[in-house]
């Protein structure tokens, strides 16, 4: 599985420096990652949502003026050693430094993959991507239309919503990936459980569900195996953070907490290898790892059935400046997802 997924060629430790991530595909779409020997299209970010003209700009974690002829290394040092976060300024450099000594094909992935997969790690959840949680919450609001009761029918109610993500021109790239990350999850707990054919289980489980209408066991079985094999990367993200939810908060619009850098894309994190997600997790677990615990455990379910909560919250009710000028995992972010009164 792992010889199939490219990597970033910022990651790569032949390379150096950073590149924007690859074009965007279509949402209802996985496009497989060119081989590494390939010459991907690469563009520019696109511009993640701005504050309403005449508020400040957002708010990037600031990095102080290079001296003259600094090296690039010392100006990552810089930025790990004075970092910006919710207790104010902190001393990353020992988890920079550890994780460019993690080995990366039998060598050390080297300190420019260590930047570029902290600022991966803090992109996630930073205010410019709850900003954009908050966005897709007030278009699913808008665009609320009746559909099936997919959460009743358990796991075809997943197939039924992964079937509508591939079709329907609201779909959610992020409701797709958590269609990956569940059908991968039942196909897993099946295998735990001693099953021998997992996938074919899983199969069976779908289609005793499906109404005689629905039923088509080779587009079931076809597309089973499909998104089981595409959920590794957010296999992987999930592991991490011991929720789906984190899958909501990965950044798509381009713009990095780090004024000065290239900010993280979705498709960046399914192109990583093992040993990549190795290094985030210790990131993670050493620095993010309570971002997510204010977050509703069923949240990442609005966006995997494209269903609108029930309850507003409270930060549906915050001026995107507002959030934007919050420092990274905010105290104030303690609150976002409180269901308020009407």
């Amino acid at each position: 599985m792992l010889d199939s997924l490219c990597l970033p060629r910022d990651l790569q430790r032949t390379v150096t420096g950073t590149i924007p991530c690859v074009t965007p595909v279509n949402p209802a779409s996985d496009s497989p990652c060119a081989p590494p020997d390939a010459s991907p299209m690469i563009t520019k970010h696109q511009k993640g949502p701005l504050p309403p003209a005449g508020s400040a700009t957002p708010r990037l974690a600031s990095q102080p003026p290079d001296p003259p002829n600094i090296s690039r290394e010392e100006k990552v040092r810089q930025r790990w050693k004075s970092f910006q976060g919710r207790r104010g300024a902190e001393d990353l450099t020992a988890t920079w430094e550890f994780v460019s000594r993690m080995l990366l094909r039998n060598a050390p992935m080297g300190w420019e993959a260590a930047d570029r997969l902290m600022r991966m790690v803090f992109d996630i959840g930073s205010p410019a991507t709850l900003v954009d949680v908050k966005e897709q919450l007030r278009q699913l609001r808008i665009k609320a239309t009746t559909r099936p009761d997919w959460e009743a029918r358990g796991t075809a109610g997943v197939f039924a919503a992964g079937c509508w993500h591939t079709t329907n021109e609201h779909a959610s790239r992020v409701g797709l990936r958590l269609v990956y990350w569940c059908i991968h999850d039942h196909r897993h707990r099946l295998q735990q459980s001693g099953h021998r054919d997992p996938i074919a289980q899983t199969v069976n489980d779908i289609f005793c569900q499906l109404s005689c209408v629905d039923r088509d066991r080779r587009l079931v079985e076809g597309k089973v195996k499909e998104w089981n094999k595409r959920a590794w990367p957010w296999n992987q993200l999930v592991h991490i953070a011991e929720t789906p939810n984190i899958i909501c908060f990965l950044p798509q619009g381009g713009i990095g907490y780090f004024s000065g850098e290239e900010g993280s894309c979705m498709t960046d994190y399914c192109k990583l290898t093992k040993a990549h997600f190795d290094a985030m997790d210790v990131i993670f677990k050493r620095h993010r790892s309570r971002f997510l615990d204010s977050v509703p455990p069923d949240f990442f379910e609005i966006f995997l059935y494209n269903r609108p909560p029930p309850h507003r919250f409270a930060i549906e009710d915050w001026a995107d400046y507002e959030i934007f000028h919050e420092p990274l995992d905010s105290a104030r972010f303690d609150r976002a997802f409180e269901p308020v009164q009407p």
